[in-house]
């Protein structure tokens, strides 16, 4: 009698999940869907190339996080990584200065758990 292979692998979703990798555009993309699904008023400044590398016309001190978004009572700064990306000094101490100015501070990377994000911006 030939066995059947069995469906459903359990593993599977982490098999894909390890095979895709989502890139920061993306994932930023989905965290703006998902803010203005819950209805934030947020705001992104986009890098643009230049001549000299990538740059952020903004005036002020560096490191400003990615995303800021207010929903009633609440405010979060959001700054978004790649899997690999890391925290510069200065992205570091805003958020440390934001969440003592009592601002919910997130650092969100592609890998972390999707729904605990979701639960947060509903």
């Amino acid at each position: 009698m030939k066995q059947q292979r069995k469906r459903g692998n359990p593993q599977l979703p982490e098999l894909v999940a390890a095979l895709i990798k989502e890139s920061e555009n993306d994932f930023s993309h989905t965290i703006e869907d998902l803010l203005t699904r819950f209805g934030w008023q947020w705001v992104h400044s986009r890098p643009a190339r230049t001549i000299d590398g990538w740059r952020t016309a903004l005036s002020g001190m560096q490191g400003f996080p990615d995303y800021f978004a207010v929903k009633g009572k609440r405010a979060l700064a959001i700054e978004l990584k790649s899997d690999t990306g890391e925290l510069s000094p200065e992205q570091y101490f805003w958020l440390v200065d934001l969440t003592e100015a009592g601002i919910e501070c997130y650092l969100w990377q592609p890998k972390d758990d999707f729904n605990e994000i979701v639960a947060i911006l509903k």
